[in-house]
């Protein structure tokens, strides 16, 4: 290994032979639960080195268990190992330039594309039976977690009334919504992070990294997600939220019913993240409960639009 490695990766050389090659190492991201760094080989080419740690282990085995039988595009793994506390792999590096680098309406309407397309192939996998029952049970999420965790924010006394106020609207919403999404339409996958930092530019392609966090879920709050960041970079909501439903064929069903998954999935997903900040994030990420009014806002946004949205 070089000189230049990070004392982290020292332990596993002997594990992963690739990095005999290694001359130089560049940071990428670096924070308590995961670093990245890109690494140059002696031939050249780059690779992708990232540690996590056991709390967000699994990456490598999502991607021969989910990604690749359910035929959705991936980087390329090339190897992987772990030890007692941190979970270690090495992959394809597809390139440096993010949407959050480029935040271009062009790119962003890609983006919504390319989520169909995920969205589309991990719904027909799943219809074909192309994963394991033991992978589907291990990934799938059940609708009633989500209103477990608008409960539990209604009595998190670190909120404020208010706050907590907008959670008992949502958990008392939640059941029905919840029960006509999981009995009426199809179940795909949700990337859970689907946010311009993890979506890199390759031409007039888009590519998708960072699959830790993913599940099985009719909901549909990646989009969502993707049409509040396109917001911010002053793109139109419904623009990106058409160009969605307009790629993703009638795999997902009825395409009348798109706008209220989304919405309901904005909601889902601002619970959900809003609970991991409180009783996780704030133990791993410093500062991150500075997060929280920004992510109630988007909550009563989502909510707002749901409650706005006519499903038929």
């Amino acid at each position: 290994m070089s000189m230049q490695s990070p004392a982290s990766w020292h332990s596993v050389a002997d594990a992963l032979p690739m990095l005999r090659d290694v001359v130089s190492w560049q940071p990428i991201r670096e924070w308590s639960l995961s670093s990245v760094h890109r690494i140059t080989l002696q031939s050249g080419q780059t690779a992708i080195a990232k540690r996590s740690s056991n709390s967000l282990k699994g990456e490598l085995a999502f991607y021969q268990s989910v990604l690749s039988p359910l035929g959705v595009e991936h980087p390329q793994m090339y190897a992987g190992t772990q030890t007692d506390t941190h979970y270690f792999v090495l992959m394809e590096d597809l390139g440096e330039e993010t949407l959050e680098q480029q935040p271009s309406p062009q790119h962003f309407i890609a983006a919504a594309g390319k989520l169909a397309q995920i969205h589309a192939a991990a719904t027909r996998g799943i219809r074909e039976y192309k994963i394991t029952n033991e992978t589907w049970e291990k990934h799938y999420q059940a609708g009633q977690a989500f209103t477990r965790d608008a409960t539990f924010l209604t009595r998190y006394t670190g909120l404020s009334h208010s706050d907590r106020s907008l959670l008992q609207d949502v958990a008392n919403l939640l059941p029905s919504e919840l029960e006509s999404l999981y009995s009426e339409c199809p179940v795909t996958l949700v990337h859970c992070d689907y946010y311009a930092k993890n979506l890199i530019i390759c031409g007039d392609d888009i590519r998708v990294i960072d699959w830790t966090n993913a599940y099985f879920s009719p909901h549909l709050g990646d989009v969502y997600g993707l049409c509040r960041e396109g917001s911010n970079a002053g793109i139109a909501k419904n623009d990106i939220v058409t160009a969605y439903c307009r790629s993703v064929g009638d795999t997902l069903g009825n395409k009348d019913t798109l706008p209220w998954r989304i919405y309901l999935g904005g909601v889902c997903w601002s619970v959900q993240a809003i609970r991991w900040v409180l009783t996780q994030g704030v133990h791993f990420i410093p500062g991150s409960e500075a997060w929280i009014p920004d992510m109630i806002q988007d909550l009563q946004s989502a909510l707002a639009d749901l409650r706005e949205c006519a499903r038929t």
